[in-house]
């Protein structure tokens, strides 16, 4: 642990990736450190925290939280997990980095989940989605191709209408019912 001493100026920046926070690299490549600037990505980078202390606890390749650095600036200092990110490989490789991808997710999710103390219940994400939709919180922005010129409220409804006919409720009342994404369309 370096207990908030670390001086991360020779730190590399990381370039790929999707997170709301600046990731830098060690010079060894051995640690990585996460620096959050809005208050939710702080939140987010103390949830990242927790989880990767109990995933300590399982028998599962996962980063070691080396510090925790408080304060205006929040940042996560982690180990680094020995391999290659998917995106790294030749192309060759991709299809087998892809299968090892899936294992570990696999392996992760063949835990059992009643020894996990985080609750990820869809209710409970749902729930989150709602608050950070009414809070302003999504980038609409950053929708991928399929849902771009949308708003987040249209998808929350879209995810409640969903959720509700997969339960077998049918939709809500005053709710737009689920439509076909392009990809989903027959034919």
């Amino acid at each position: 642990m370096f207990h908030g001493s670390v001086d991360l100026t020779d730190w590399a920046t990381v370039e790929h990736g999707c997170s709301e926070t600046d990731v830098r690299h060690s010079p060894d490549g051995t640690a990585y450190a996460k620096t959050a600037h809005a208050d939710h990505a702080a939140f987010e980078l103390l949830d990242e925290r927790d989880r990767l202390g109990w995933l300590t606890t399982v028998d599962l390749p996962a980063p070691r939280v080396l510090d925790w650095l408080d304060g205006e600036r929040p940042t996560l200092v982690t180990s680094a997990v020995p391999g290659v990110p998917v995106c790294d490989l030749p192309p060759d490789a991709t299809f087998s980095g892809v299968e090892a991808l899936r294992d570990a997710i696999g392996r992760l999710h063949a835990l059992d989940p009643d020894g996990c103390p985080f609750d990820r219940r869809l209710a409970t994400t749902i729930a989150a989605a709602r608050s950070h939709v009414e809070a302003g919180l999504v980038d609409e922005d950053d929708f991928d191709d399929v849902r771009r010129g949308r708003t987040a409220t249209d998808l929350l409804a879209e995810l409640l209408a969903s959720t509700d006919e997969m339960a077998g409720r049918g939709p809500r009342p005053g709710r737009v019912p689920r439509r076909r994404m392009p990809a989903e369309r027959p034919g």
